[in-house]
C-alpha cells in the first residue's frame, strides 16, 4: 500500500510541476494525438518511419519512462496551422524568455516509483542561446542560486524539491532535485545504461511524439501490485494480468506531418517469439471480450421487431468486428505491432470510440471497485491495529452517561496516521457541535469512495447495526464475541452513495432482515464490496442469497455459512 500510495504521489507531483511548465507540452501532446488519431483512420505505412534513434542522452539507470515531443517539426508541421499557435508562443515567451519556434525538443524522463519522494527530470532543448534571467520569476527564482549534486540551480517557487538548471547555453533543466544529478551524469560516456538507455539506443525517433516504457525495470513492482487486485477482476479480462511478465518494452510513435500518410504505430517488445505469440492471443480475446461488452451494452434497449432496430444492431456488430481486427496486434518475432489499415475512414473511427466507451466504463467502474477494496482493507487494518492497543474493536464515542458523540470512524483516526486531527477533537462533545462540525471538513480519503456520488462530509464505509452482528449497537466488541469465526462474519459494507452519513455521526447501517442485500446495495448496484472480520475483502453481487448474506452479518447466530 505504502509503494501504491507513492506511486499515485508520483503522478500528481509530476502534474502540478506540469501545469506551468508543460503548459506548452500538453498542448503539443494533445493537438498531436487528435491530429494522429485522424492520421490513423486514413491509414499509414509504418515504413516510413526516419533512421534516427532517440539515443540514450540523460537517462539514468533507474528511469524507466521516456517521452520526446519534437516540438519544431511539430509546430511546422500544416496540420498544426489551426491551433493557437500564438498563446502557445505568448507562454514560452512570457515563462521561459523564448519563442515557441525556437524549441526543437522536450524530452520528460521518469524513474521507476518507489516509497520516496517523484524523479523525474523534463530537458528544453533550444535552438537559440536562452538568457536565463528572462525566465519568469513566477517561474523560477532566478535571484539566487543553490548548489544541488554540484550543479548550480535556481528554485521553482511552486514546486517543492524541483530545481531548474542550465545546462549549456541551449539546453534548461527541471527536475526533482534529488534526481537533478543521476540525469546530468547520465549523458557521460561512461555511464552505466539501464533497460530504458538501451531501448532508447535502438529505438526510432520518426515520429513528432515518442514515447517509450520500460516494463523490465518495473515489472516485479507491476506483478506485486497486480497479485492482490486479482480476486477483483472479472474472470475473464484475468488473464490480461500476465502482460507485464511477457513485455519489455512499449513504444509508441505520433507521425502527424500529413494527415494522409501520418502514423500512430503501438510497438510492444516481448521476453521472446513465445510470449510474443501469447501476448498478441490475450490482446486479441480482451479485444473480443470489450467487443461484446460493447454490444452487450449498445444493442440491450433496441426493439428486436423494428426493423430499423435490427438494421441498427447488425450494423453494430458489422462494424464492431472491423475495428476489433483493425487494431488486433501483428507479429515479428518477439515485436508486436499495432497500426491501422488504410481503408479506415473517420466515421469508422468514431464508430470505435462508439464501441470502446462502454468498454471504457466498464473498466474504471472496475478500477474504482478496487480501489475501494483497498481502502476497505487499510479501514480494517486500523480496525485490528486498535484491537491489539486495546483488546477490542472500537464502539462509538460516548459521553459519561452513555450518550454516543461520535462515530468509531474517528476513533481509529490515530490508526489511519491521523493522530493530529484525532487530538483536536473535542471528545465530550456531540459530532454536530460547532468545533467538532468544523473539523468533519477534513474527512480522511480512505472514507471517501473512489466512484460513488455523497454529499459532502458523508462516507459509504458503514459497519452493518442489529442484532447479533459484530456491531449491536454503539459499544465495543472483543473478537471473543465473534464466535462464528472472524471469516464467516461480516465487519464492514460498502454501501450505496444515498446511503451515505456524515463520517463523524455516530451512524451506522441499519439492516433490513427481510430484505438484507438491498439495505446495502440501495437497489441501485449490480454489488458491493465488504470487508470479512479477518481483513479480507470480497465483492458479493446483488443477487447473493438473502439467507446467505445475513448468516455472514451475524457473528453467534451458529449458521452454516457458505461462501458467496
Amino acid at each position: 500500500m505504502l509503494i501504491h500510495k507513492h506511486f499515485s504521489f508520483q503522478v500528481l507531483g509530476i502534474a502540478m510541476i506540469f501545469s506551468r511548465l508543460i503548459f506548452l507540452g500538453t498542448i503539443l501532446i494533445v493537438s498531436a494525438a487528435m491530429l494522429s488519431a485522424s492520421a490513423i483512420a486514413q491509414g499509414a505505412d509504418a515504413t516510413t518511419a526516419k533512421a534516427e534513434v532517440l539515443g540514450s542522452e540523460y537517462i539514468p539507470i533507474d528511469a524507466t519512462l521516456l517521452v520526446e515531443v519534437n516540438v519544431a517539426s511539430t509546430m511546422a508541421s500544416p496540420q498544426f496551422a489551426m491551433y493557437p499557435i500564438e498563446v502557445i508562443d505568448a507562454w514560452a515567451k512570457m515563462n521561459l524568455g523564448i519563442h515557441v519556434s525556437d524549441i526543437e525538443k522536450v524530452r520528460i524522463v521518469v524513474a521507476a516509483p518507489g516509497p520516496g519522494d517523484p524523479l523525474f527530470a523534463l530537458l528544453v532543448s533550444t535552438s537559440k542561446d536562452v538568457d536565463i534571467r528572462q525566465v519568469s520569476s513566477e517561474f523560477a527564482d532566478t535571484t539566487e542560486t543553490i548548489q544541488v549534486d554540484r550543479y548550480e540551480c535556481y528554485r521553482i517557487p511552486e514546486a517543492t524539491g524541483v530545481v531548474m538548471h542550465q545546462k549549456g547555453p541551449r539546453t534548461l533543466v527541471i527536475a526533482a532535485e534529488n534526481y537533478l544529478g543521476s540525469v546530468l551524469r547520465s549523458s557521460s560516456a561512461s555511464s552505466t545504461r539501464g533497460s530504458l538507455a538501451r531501448l532508447a539506443e535502438s529505438s526510432n525517433s520518426g515520429g513528432n511524439i515518442n514515447a517509450l516504457a520500460s516494463i523490465e525495470s518495473v515489472r516485479p513492482l507491476a506483478v506485486g501490485m497486480l497479485q492482490p487486485m486479482l480476486p477483483l477482476i472479472p474472470p475473464p479480462v484475468q488473464p490480461l494480468m500476465e502482460m507485464p511478465q511477457l513485455l519489455d518494452a512499449i513504444q509508441i510513435t505520433v507521425d502527424i506531418d500529413d494527415i494522409t500518410s501520418g502514423t500512430m504505430k503501438v510497438e510492444m517488445i516481448a521476453t521472446d517469439e513465445s510470449a510474443a505469440q501469447k501476448a498478441a492471443g490475450l490482446i486479441s480475446n480482451g479485444l473480443q471480450i470489450g467487443r461484446q461488452i460493447a454490444l452487450a451494452q449498445m444493442i440491450n434497449d433496441l426493439d428486436p421487431k423494428d426493423p430499423m432496430a435490427n438494421a441498427t444492431r447488425k450494423y453494430i456488430e458489422r462494424i464492431s468486428g472491423l475495428m476489433a481486427d483493425a487494431v488486433t496486434p501483428t507479429v515479428d518475432g518477439n515485436r508486436l505491432a499495432i497500426a491501422a489499415s488504410p481503408s479506415q475512414g473517420i466515421v469508422m473511427q468514431g464508430a470505435l470510440v462508439g464501441m470502446l466507451l462502454p468498454a471504457v466504463q466498464a473498466a474504471r467502474q472496475a478500477s474504482a471497485r478496487m480501489t475501494s477494496a483497498n481502502q476497505l482493507k487499510q479501514l480494517g487494518l486500523a480496525m485490528f491495529n486498535y484491537h491489539e492497543v486495546y483488546g477490542e474493536f472500537p464502539g462509538d464515542i460516548k459521553a459519561k452517561d452513555g450518550t454516543p458523540l461520535l462515530s468509531w470512524r474517528v476513533a481509529i483516526l490515530p490508526f489511519l496516521e491521523q493522530n493530529e486531527l484525532y487530538r483536536e477533537f473535542r471528545r465530550d462533545e456531540p459530532w454536530n457541535s460547532p468545533h467538532n462540525l468544523a473539523l468533519a471538513e477534513r474527512m480522511p480519503d480512505l472514507l471517501k469512495h473512489p466512484e460513488l456520488l455523497t454529499r459532502p462530509n458523508e462516507t459509504v464505509y458503514l459497519r452493518p447495526v442489529g442484532p447479533q452482528f459484530l456491531m449491536e449497537g454503539h459499544d465495543a466488541i472483543s473478537m471473543g464475541e465473534i464466535t462464528d469465526g472472524l471469516s464467516n462474519t461480516i465487519m464492514m459494507v460498502e454501501t450505496a452513495g444515498s446511503g451515505s452519513v456524515p463520517w463523524t455521526k455516530p451512524t451506522d447501517l441499519t439492516i433490513d432482515l427481510d430484505n438484507p442485500v438491498l439495505s446495502v446495495s440501495g437497489g441501485t448496484r449490480d454489488g458491493f464490496n465488504v470487508l470479512i472480520a479477518d481483513g479480507s475483502v470480497q465483492y458479493v453481487s446483488s443477487d447473493v442469497d438473502a439467507a446467505n448474506f445475513k448468516a455472514f452479518l451475524t457473528r453467534n447466530g451458529l449458521e452454516v455459512v457458505p461462501q458467496f
